[in-house]
This record gives structure tokens, sequence and C-alpha cells, in this order.
């Protein structure tokens, strides 16, 4: 039997059909614990044939409809009804008298860790031999609902089925974007799929990686950093995550990854947004002393403060951090300073850096 070679999936359909799940079963014997088991041994048996079969078929990749491999998928998911007899009464009476069980497969594999993975790697199989026209992935995700120690796998198969066998992962993605789990694994599919254009502009992917980013804001991880850096690449998914980060309050901004800030601090300096926290004087500062390259962006915010007399002691504060400044920052700085020369509570702190920044001073 393990020896055949299949070549199409439509000369499966017989095997298929002769291992229908019957609705009802009868058994001749009274123990409920041991017909549950031997009910068990006989569905699990049956799978592994067929599972080794479609390990062993290779098909096309178009969608192989079969309402024979439907029937029996379906019939492993339905609620059958065991009859038995009674164990008390006499042979003629116990035939007249069946006792009645019902049972679903899903809910006795609970300690059988092997079924539940045959099960899964059936699913996945079957999967990709039509190509998905039987739509198992609702059959997977329910039999990983149920059983959590399942989803290492389950994101092991999906991995394997787009990267080894190249099948795209759409039907997946309802179920996986709604996870909650913080996993490498899941987190790669998401790189699959949240780079396609039919989702990375769509409100999931946005929602997602929103979450992601509030989640780390509350407590850093690796594994959320590293998925997060990688999103930055695409254009279309820097441009969500940057929509995200710009509308989080300055504490918030400052708790994300390094390269998650610069693409804040660069949106905010390119954009003249920084005018509009100006008063947020230590982010301010923690801005400039972050890059370089954004002094020039930050001494605007200097200069148009020491416009206002109120404001002052804001400029001069972040003067404090300032390094380093080019010929053209100081020449900028020491006009502006000039104007508050003769402010009442500052003008010992300005005319400090007038007497820095003056040009005749740094030649």
């Amino acid at each position: 039997f393990s020896n055949l070679k299949i070549i199409n999936i439509d000369d499966i359909q017989n095997i298929f059909s002769d291992l229908i799940e019957n609705v009802e079963e009868r058994f001749e014997i009274s123990d409920q614990n041991e017909i549950q088991k031997q009910f068990v041994e006989k569905v699990q048996q049956k799978l592994e044939k067929i599972y080794k079969l479609i390990l062993n078929t290779t098909t096309s990749k178009t969608k192989l409809k079969s309402s024979v491999i439907d029937d029996y998928i379906k019939s492993l998911n339905k609620t059958v009804t065991l009859m038995y007899p009674h164990s008390h009464l006499q042979h003629r009476q116990q035939q007249q008298n069946n006792q009645r069980m019902s049972l679903n497969i899903l809910d006795v594999i609970f300690d059988n860790r092997k079924f539940q993975e045959l099960l899964l790697n059936f699913y996945f199989e079957i999967y990709r031999v039509t190509n998905n026209s039987t739509n198992v992935t609702s059959y997977m995700t329910n039999i990983v609902n149920k059983y959590e120690t399942l989803k290492e796998p389950f994101f092991k198969l999906s991995l394997e089925l787009r990267d080894t066998n190249n099948y795209h992962l759409q039907p997946l993605f309802p179920y996986l974007i709604e996870l909650s789990d913080i996993n490498s694994n899941l987190f790669k599919l998401y790189e699959k799929l949240f780079i396609q254009d039919k989702y990375k502009n769509g409100e999931k992917v946005r929602d997602k990686l929103n979450t992601l980013l509030e989640g780390y804001i509350t407590e850093e991880n690796e594994t959320v950093e590293s998925f997060l850096i990688v999103m930055l690449q695409d254009i279309s998914l820097k441009s969500v995550i940057t929509e995200i980060v710009t509308t989080l309050s300055t504490d918030e901004i400052v708790l994300l990854p390094k390269e998650i800030q610069q693409l804040t601090y660069d949106y905010l300096c390119e954009n003249d947004k920084l005018f509009e926290i100006e008063d947020k004087i230590d982010f301010i500062k923690e801005v400039l002393s972050f890059d370089n390259k954004y002094k020039d962006c930050i001494v605007k915010i200097i200069v148009s403060k020491l416009q206002n007399r109120v404001k002052v002691k804001g400029a001069l504060e972040i003067l404090d951090s300032l390094k380093h400044p080019s010929i053209g920052n100081k020449s900028e700085l020491c006009s502006a300073l000039e104007k508050q020369k003769d402010h009442k509570e500052f003008s010992v702190g300005v005319e400090k850096y007038i007497e820095k920044y003056s040009i005749k001073e740094s030649s």
C-alpha cells in the first residue's frame, strides 16, 4: 500500500471514497473507554495511509476540485454515533437494545499529540495537492485553535508551503492577522504577506503594525524590533509606520527602536513638524543628541524661539546641548541672540552664547 506511487490527485479519489468515515458505527464491546480508543486508532490508521499516499503525489498548481476529498475531510470533522451493547443483557437483547455514544474525533485526541500533528500535516498536504480547492484552511485553523501546541508546527508548515512549494498564503491571511503571538516564524509569514500590494496599504496591516509598536513601547522585544525593521525596507510599509509613529507622544517616540526613532526624526525635520512641538524641550534635546545631522533643523527651532522673549529660556536650554555648530549656524544664532541682549531675566545667558558663537571669537 505504502509503495504505491501516485502522480495525479485524481488517482487517489477512489481510496478516499473507500475510507470516508461512517456517521454511525457499531462495536461489539460495551466499555466506552475501549470503544473510544478503538475508534481513534481506526481513524488514525486510515489517515496515516492516505497521508503517505499524498506525500508521494505530485500535481500541477491548478485548482483541483474533488468532492470525494471534501467528503472525507468533512467526515473527519463530523460528530459520529457509536453503537454498543448493554453489558448486562443477553446477546439477543443486546442486538435489540444498542447504547449510543456521540463522539467527535477532535475532542478525544487532546492527549494524542501524534494524531494532532498527523491531522495538521494531512490538511497541509491537501492544501498543496489541490491548491486549496478544498478550502482546508478552516480545518487547519480549527485544530490549531483547539490545540495551542500546534501553533509552532502550523507556522513552520505554512512557511514551507510558501518557501519550498511556492504556494501563496493569502487564504491564511484572515487567520494569521488576528493572532497576537510574538513569534519569529509568524512574523516571517507576515513579512511575506504584508509586502503584497493586496495588503500593504490595508487597515488590517496598519492595525497590526500599530499594535506591535504600542506593545514595544510598553515592553521592548527583540523579535518585534527585528520584524519592524524589516518592514521599513518596503517603501509603502515604511510610509505606514511613519504615519503611525508621528501620531505618538514624544514620550512614546523615544522608546521606539533606534531605526524607527530616526525615521520619526527625519520626518519631523524634513516637514518642519518640530515647530509644532518646539516647547517639548527635553524631546528637542533628545533629537539633537540622537544624530548630528539634525543640527540645522534644531538651530531653526532655537532661532524661532529667540524671536519671542517668553521662549528665550527654552532656546538657551537647547543651546546647552548644541555641539559643534557650523559657521553658518553660529551666524544665524548670533543674529537671533543679539535681539535678546537686553532680556531682563536671561541677558547673561544670551551674552554668553553671543560671545561663544561670534565669528570673531571662532576665527
